[in-house]
Formats: structure tokens, sequence, C-alpha cells
């Protein structure tokens, strides 16, 4: 929701890193978002849905404690598993969670 709410980046990673702050010596998992079709790939400033999901990997991976799931692996880029173009329909919501299985079970 930050990316097209008009967070920019550089308040994102703020927000992002004092949230995490919250939770240190605890184990977490992070999820990056997933493809979306119906929003653009580029905020209002300019900035990419990439830079954001790049952000919460390094941010993931600083924390030993914290396991970091792809969201891009989880859904296609693909119409046929939205509803909107953003939110998954019932066969993008069960490959999701069939693929988010993976990682936790």
């Amino acid at each position: 929701n930050d990316f097209v709410s008009g967070k920019s980046f550089a308040d994102y990673r703020r927000d992002m890193t004092d949230f995490l702050s919250h939770f240190a010596g605890k184990s977490m998992v992070i999820l990056s978002m997933t493809p979306f079709s119906s929003s653009p790939q580029t905020n209002a400033f300019g900035e990419t849905a990439d830079q954001f999901r790049a952000c919460v990997r390094e941010l993931a991976e600083s924390r030993p404690d914290t396991l970091f799931i792809d969201g891009t692996s989880l859904l296609p880029d693909d119409p046929q598993f939205y509803v909107d173009g953003l939110h998954p329909n019932d066969a993008g919501a069960e490959l999701f969670y069939r693929n988010l299985a993976r990682y936790l079970l």
C-alpha cells in the first residue's frame, strides 16, 4: 500500500526500518509485495515497485532471525490469478498459499 499511496522510497525505508526495530531479537517472516498489473510500476516519485521489494529484502536479510520471501515467487504477473490486477482471485489465493507453504513447512 505504501508504494501506491504516495509514500516516497526514502520515507518507506525509514518507516520500515523503524517498524522492524520494534521486533529486534524476534523471529519474523517478511514478504515483499506480489506482482500487480493494475497499477503503474512506478509511483508518483518515479520510483519502482522493484526498488521497494529490494528494500524489504535488504532489511529482512540484515536480520539473522528473519525469513524473507519474495512476493514475486508466490504469484506470477498473470491476470488469470487476479480479480482486479492487484488482489488475487480464488485461483490466485490458492496458488499464493501453496507457494507460501513451500517456504513455511
